[in-house]
């Protein structure tokens, strides 16, 4: 069985330190066997926060459903 793991970043930033941060570590777990699924600055730009004008039902789904099935989280602040 494959482990999951997902990669969520702090800033929406994605030169930022810390999605490079979290970006190594996401590659280290690669590296051991993982299946890694990064939400990264790019991502999470995207997404119209607090339900403003824009939101609609499926933002956010794909990492709302990628968390559920992970095995464990790299979160990045």
């Amino acid at each position: 069985m494959t482990t999951r793991i997902v990669g969520i970043g702090g800033t929406v930033n994605p030169l930022s330190s810390t999605e490079q941060a979290m970006r190594l570590a996401a590659a280290v777990a690669g590296d051991a066997g993982a299946e890694v699924t990064i939400f990264g600055g790019d991502y999470l730009r995207a997404l119209p926060h607090y339900r403003g004008q824009g939101y609609g039902i499926e933002d956010g789904a794909e990492l709302v459903e990628a968390v559920r099935r992970a095995d464990g989280l790299i979160i990045s602040a």
